[in-house]
């Protein structure tokens, strides 16, 4: 892209107005230039694309999963409720053995 002579006439212009302190600020005045339309567009398709992708690939994953058989159900929820079994004991053992020890330690004070 070429700058015409006009467009680099205003640049220097706008710049040594943005360099001169204002009468109220002792802080130079800083423009900051806004953004232009392609860019906001550009911003504006990512943050669609974003949600598009996932409800595709959520879409994608839906279709290719299938449902357990009655087999496979009952062979997870076997090994759901053991393990819950399991989990229990061992919070129940563990709280067994720490009320005596726990005993001790206070009952001495």
């Amino acid at each position: 892209m070429r700058l015409r002579s006009r467009d680099l006439q205003e640049f220097h212009v706008d710049r040594q107005q943005r360099l001169q302190p204002s009468n109220n600020s002792p802080l130079p005045h800083i423009h900051l230039p806004t953004p232009s339309s392609s860019a906001m567009s550009e911003k504006l398709k990512e943050f669609v694309e974003i949600p598009q992708e996932f409800i595709h690939d959520g879409q994608q994953f839906l279709t290719r999963c299938t449902k357990p058989s009655r087999k496979e159900f009952i062979q997870i929820s076997k090994a759901v409720a053991i393990g819950f079994a399991v989990m229990g004991f061992i919070g129940y053992f563990v709280k067994l053995i720490h009320i005596p020890i726990n005993n001790i330690l206070v009952g001495g004070a």
